[in-house]
């Protein structure tokens, strides 16, 4: 039979092995969290790391370069380490981010450290040599692999913290610090951030579909709740409820006058829209933005249609990216709608030729007033141009670099068109000046409409700014006349020449990183497809791109207050109907309301004074105040031209109620009006004496029928 001890011994063992099994749990816990690199990839890259450490401590060679290659592997091999042991919890924190992205450049310099090392190595022919070259093809083979594999890592990292859910409770979190007096309410929003951060990660490791807004906000609920008490989320609640159902009744109301629809048209479009920004996942796109977009559309075709939301919301994030204007985002929508694709469309194709002509050209000008210069072409120019907007682009530019705005470029291709006033207008410009024109090239162009050729050709034939300083008056006006200008338009046209050359002098580089870029493709030799697909594969923007990503912090901080309304108005939508019902009914009892309220308070008094029958009779009391028993006495006679609750016979008197359409009928009415003028003597003459006047209301009431009766 087993002693005390044996039992202890036995309990001790149990204990050991239960700490055992949590001990494995953990490990398998942590290891089911690990999102990092393949272990056989850490496992490679270690035994590498050996094989080199061997391999070159029996090689005779620099100690310097036997540092750099061991430090070189034992650098590759602490990043796959690290990398390694990254979890679940912390993908889509901005710390994991930035440190994988020093991971990843570290790692990328290491590859190319270790190749150039490999070549040194390869010139000196041994065996000892030629075995370390083969090691080092091995380590690079394997960075290689760790890279592919850790940018993958880095990949998920960011879409997780470009999540939609993800971005605006941290975005709230990081502004909440920084606000004086509501740095502790970060808190909950950091909880949101992590709850919505959670979920995010698993729809994208376990292709889930679960909103990871909804699941910041149901931590947000919880976290508030504690922080600040049930009532005052609540009412906090209420009143957003209450402010979307105010902005959904006044949009809706718009709508409908801007579009010529009813208000439930306007009312279920405008639902519409929400949805389309609230499931848009894009910070930029609100409920407000898509319904003026919509209204502005429509206004710019004249139509009253539903556009799709894809288009609208195209319009809508473009117009709120870029600051173009009204006119300008109309037209590129307008030459969408004709070209069947979308304004972004139309937008990357003036990219596309904005950024070669800049190049060509050696300035960079804003493409931002190339963009707008084209909302001011002519419609004729506009189907000279065959719609393309790639051909207005460069028309616009072409007309920047001369000088002269779209209005006076088609005037003087009308002036060289009036072809014998022009070659008359150039011999006579040739004899003044002694300069040798030739605009037949101009007129060709002038005639066949192309503009763009046109503003190089007049570029080339007019001289210089140093050439027309040198000219007398006549000279400048004959030279100015065969261009078809006027003296001062020649002149403002060649000092903005001399400006752009000067700036061309200067030698300055690009605002714009995509513009250096793309041009120093170009100059290895790339033509213009090549190297604007190399700017898509590499991952960087072009002009557009970078243009689209011009949106200021505040700007970001007003879309989130935007996008938290939509999600309100998201909520009070479906309840339309409901409240448009008790609006109704309340409208239709609302002369009860005051009877109702007068019971109440008269009830109230009563009970006070006497419980029981004092109640009963101030609520009677009430009812009367508040106009349930209220009525008009009639002792006196009078004349109602509505429903009225009324009181007769009070005087003690008979009395008759006749409609006055029917009293000479009944034998009222006829007679004359002396008696009434008599009545009223007395009752001046009593006025004035300061005394009482006495009148038989049978009588007054008689003759005030009479006098009706005559009126009619």
């Amino acid at each position: 039979m087993a002693d005390g001890k044996d039992i202890q011994n036995q309990k001790d063992f149990n204990k050991e092995v239960q700490n055992q099994i949590s001990l494995e749990k953990e490990l398998l816990n942590l290891l089911s969290k690990r999102a990092g690199i393949d272990a056989d990839i850490l496992s490679d890259q270690q035994d590498i790391a050996n094989v080199i450490r061997d391999q070159t401590a029996q090689l005779k060679f620099q100690n310097e370069e036997k540092r750099n290659l061991r430090s070189l592997s034992n650098q590759i091999t602490k990043i796959s380490k690290e990398a390694y042991s990254i979890s679940v919890d912390e993908l889509g924190l901005a710390k994991t981010n930035n440190d994988l992205a020093k991971k990843q450049a570290q790692l990328t310099n290491n590859i190319l450290l270790l190749d150039a090392q490999k070549k040194d190595l390869a010139k000196d022919q041994n065996d000892l040599n030629n075995d370390l070259v083969q090691t080092i093809n091995e380590q690079i083979e394997a960075a290689q692999k760790l890279e592919k594999n850790l940018n993958k890592i880095a990949q998920q990292s960011n879409e997780i913290a470009d999540d939609f859910g993800v971005k605006t409770f941290g975005g709230i979190s990081d502004i909440v610090k920084k606000i004086p007096g509501l740095s502790k309410f970060s808190g909950p929003f950091e909880d949101a951030a992590e709850a919505a951060r959670s979920t995010a990660t698993s729809n994208l490791l376990a292709s889930k579909k679960a909103s990871s807004l909804a699941a910041g906000f149901k931590s947000l609920g919880s976290s508030l709740t504690k922080a600040l008490g049930p009532a005052a989320v609540l009412a906090a609640v209420v009143s957003k409820l209450v402010e979307a159902f105010k902005i959904i009744d006044g949009r809706a109301g718009d709508t409908a006058k801007n579009l010529g629809i009813s208000y439930q048209e306007a009312q279920e479009l405008n639902a519409e829209m929400t949805q389309v920004a609230v499931s848009s996942n894009n910070l930029l796109i609100s409920s407000k933005d898509m319904i003026e977009a919509q209204m502005q559309l429509n206004n710019a075709f004249g139509t009253s249609v539903k556009l799709s939301g894809e288009f609208v919301s195209d319009f809508a994030l473009i117009q709120e990216r870029t600051g173009l204007s009204g006119k300008a985002m109309e037209m590129f929508a307008t030459q969408a709608t004709i070209a069947g694709n979308n304004t972004k469309d139309q937008l990357q194709s003036v990219s596309d030729v904005t950024m070669q002509l800049n190049q060509q050209s050696g300035i960079t000008l804003n493409m931002k007033e190339i963009q707008e210069g084209i909302a001011e072409l002519s419609n004729d120019q506009l189907l000279t141009n065959r719609l393309n907007t790639g051909e207005m682009a460069n028309q616009v530019f072409q007309q920047k670099l001369l000088g002269i705005s779209a209005s006076q470029l088609e005037q003087t291709q009308s002036n060289l068109l009036d072809f014998e006033s022009s070659i008359g207008a150039e011999l006579e410009a040739e004899l003044l000046t002694g300069k040798q024109l030739n605009l037949e090239r101009a007129r060709a162009a002038a005639l066949a409409g192309d503009q763009a050729t046109l503003a190089k050709e007049i570029a080339e034939q007019v001289g210089t700014a140093a050439e027309y300083e040198e000219m007398n008056v006549i000279q400048r006006q004959a030279l100015a006349k065969a261009f078809g200008m006027t003296r001062d338009e020649l002149a403002g046209m060649l000092i903005e020449q001399e400006k752009m050359n000067a700036l061309r002098a200067a030698g300055l580089k690009s605002a714009s990183v995509a513009q250096e870029a793309y041009n120093s493709l170009i100059d290895e030799g790339f033509s213009h497809e090549e190297a604007l697909n190399e700017l898509r594969l590499s991952g960087q923007d072009d002009l557009l791109g970078a243009q689209l990503k011009s949106t200021s912090q505040q700007e970001k901080l007003a879309a989130i207050t935007e996008k938290l309304t939509d999600l309100f108005i998201k909520l009070v939508d479906p309840l339309i109907p409901f409240i448009e019902k008790m609006v109704n009914f309340v409208v239709s009892i609302e002369p009860f309301l005051g009877a109702i309220t007068g019971a109440l308070a008269g009830a109230a008094a009563g009970t006070a004074i006497a419980p029981g029958i004092g109640t009963a009779i101030g609520a009677i009391a009430g009812l009367a105040g508040g106009g349930i028993l209220q009525h008009t006495e009639l002792a006196t006679g009078g004349i109602v031209t509505k429903p009225t609750r009324a009181l007769i016979g009070e005087a003690g008197e008979p009395e008759a109620v006749v409609p006055l359409s029917k009293a000479p009928q009944l034998g009222f009415g006829g007679g004359t009006n002396n008696e009434t003028n008599a009545l009223l003597r007395e009752l001046i003459t009593a006025v004035k004496s300061g005394g009482d006047v006495y009148m038989d209301g049978a009588k007054v009431g008689k003759s005030i029928a009479l006098a009706t009766s005559r009126i009619g």
